[in-house]
């Protein structure tokens, strides 16, 4: 969901030629990484413990990887 918001908004501005949209999109994409190392990646350890770790440590955070 965050990538997608990120995706629409640098597509707007590079659309419109928008230096104040990268700008935005910048700040979002910040407050996006904020959000998710500050609260959403604590939320769910608390909530679903060991499994959770797994899961973090085999899945990337931001960018996808390659199927093997």
């Amino acid at each position: 969901m965050y990538l997608g918001m990120l995706g629409v908004l640098l597509g707007e501005a590079l659309f419109f030629g928008s230096p104040r949209l990268l700008t935005y999109a910048a700040a979002m994409a910040l407050g996006f990484h904020a959000f998710v190392l500050l609260y959403e990646e604590r939320a769910l350890e608390r909530r679903f413990g060991e499994s959770y770790r797994s899961y973090r440590e085999t899945v990337p955070r931001w960018i996808p990887r390659r199927p093997r």
